[in-house]
């Protein structure tokens, strides 16, 4: 909320990453085998939720919530409470736009979980699932965004241009350019520089 703030006191209105709470649970990790992490996920999403109206609070429009575990392979018990996590959020603070993203592999057997997603828009790493464009647009419904991560984000330097201005005309004539967004697949954290 801080840097948020410092942005946006020098006319910058930044949009607010954070790491999804499902990713977050997904991803960490127990001491105990047998404990069952996602007991801690309405206890976490409530902490996301207070984080998110402190965002309202200092006129944030968008967040951002990163969530690459959904390019893993998850049972329907874990599609089901990625669902309602995110219902619980966009319910609890309806006046931020959230935005999804996932990156570094295909969606698979999530792609529908991940478009039935109760949010505003969806990012979709389009070099590594490029492919499945088509059948997430049929499933997104009529007014979700769709960003394209075009730009491979960890190496910027190469870029199939004519692969991407197809992709690029292909979601704006079924979406309309008011609903497709243009990005890179990750974020560039990951980028060497010299």
């Amino acid at each position: 909320v801080d840097e948020f703030q410092e942005a946006l006191a020098l006319g910058i209105k930044t949009k607010p990453v954070l790491l999804g709470p499902f990713t977050f649970l997904k991803l960490g990790k127990t001491h105990d085998k047998n404990f069952d992490r996602y007991q801690l996920l309405p206890g976490l999403v409530e902490v996301y939720v207070e984080a998110l109206r402190r965002l309202t609070s200092a006129k944030a429009e968008w967040v951002q919530f990163d969530e690459p575990a959904l390019a893993l392979d998850l049972t329907s018990a874990e599609h089901g409470l990625l669902l309602q996590a995110y219902s619980t959020l966009t319910q609890a603070v309806p006046a931020l736009k959230v935005v999804v993203a996932t990156y570094f592999n295909e969606l698979g057997a999530n792609l529908s979980t991940f478009a039935q997603l109760p949010v505003q828009a969806l990012h979709l790493d389009m070099t590594r699932s490029g492919g499945e464009v088509g059948e997430l647009i049929s499933q997104m419904g009529p007014k979700k965004i769709l960003s394209l991560g075009l730009v491979h984000g960890r190496n910027i330097w190469k870029n199939d241009y004519q692969r991407s201005l197809e992709t690029i005309r292909q979601a704006v004539s079924l979406l309309g350019e008011e609903r497709v967004w243009l990005a890179p697949s990750c974020s560039l954290l990951h980028v060497p520089f010299s």
